[in-house]
C-alpha cells in the first residue's frame, strides 16, 4: 500500500446514546478521492482513494495514521472546506457543497486555543458560532468533556 492512501484507519467506538435518531448515519464519504495538483513539482499528489466511511450518531471515531496518510484532507472534504477530486460527503443525509457551520464544529489541527480562556469556554467557541443559547453551549461543552475524559479539566487554562 504507498504512503499516500488512507491506511490504516482504526475506528474506536462507544455505544450510540440512546433517542430515536441513534444508530443512524450521520456523517458518511462515499468513494471519496482528492488529488492535490503537481504546481511544478511534475506529479499530481493521490492523497485519498476511493476512501468510504459511515459514522452512526453517538459513535466516537478517531483516524489514526503516518503525517500524510489523508486524514486532514477527508476531514476537510467531510467538513465542507474542500471538494473531493472525486466522490461525496454527507453529513446527516445532506450532501456538502461548502461549509456548513450550523452542522459541522472544526477544529483545526493548528493550537487555535484562545490562551485566556478556561478549557471550557475552548470549547464552547464553535457552538457559540452556530447560535447555540449560551445555557446549551455549556451543557454541551460539559457533556463533551466528560466524554472525552476531560470534565476535571473544565476550569484550567
Amino acid at each position: 500500500m504507498s504512503p499516500a492512501q488512507v491506511s490504516p484507519i482504526a475506528e474506536f467506538q462507544q455505544s450510540p446514546r440512546g433517542g430515536p435518531r441513534a444508530g443512524e448515519v450521520l456523517i458518511s464519504a462515499k468513494n471519496v478521492c482528492h488529488v492535490f495538483p503537481a504546481h511544478g513539482t511534475g506529479e499530481d499528489l493521490l492523497v485519498l482513494d476511493n476512501v468510504s466511511v459511515d459514522i452512526r450518531r453517538g459513535e466516537m471515531v478517531a483516524f489514526i495514521g503516518p503525517s500524510g496518510c489523508g486524514k486532514t484532507t477527508l476531514l476537510n472534504v467531510v467538513g465542507g472546506l474542500i471538494d473531493p477530486t472525486r466522490g461525496s460527503a454527507f453529513i446527516d443525509g445532506a450532501q456538502m457543497r461548502g461549509p456548513a457551520p450550523k452542522k459541522v464544529a472544526y477544529v483545526f489541527q493548528e493550537s487555535a486555543l484562545l490562551p485566556w480562556a478556561t478549557v471550557l469556554d475552548n470549547v464552547k467557541v464553535p457552538v457559540e458560532f452556530q447560535g447555540v443559547p449560551s445555557g446549551e453551549r455549556t451543557r454541551r461543552a460539559e457533556s463533551a468533556l466528560t466524554d472525552i475524559g476531560l470534565a476535571s479539566f473544565a476550569r484550567h487554562y
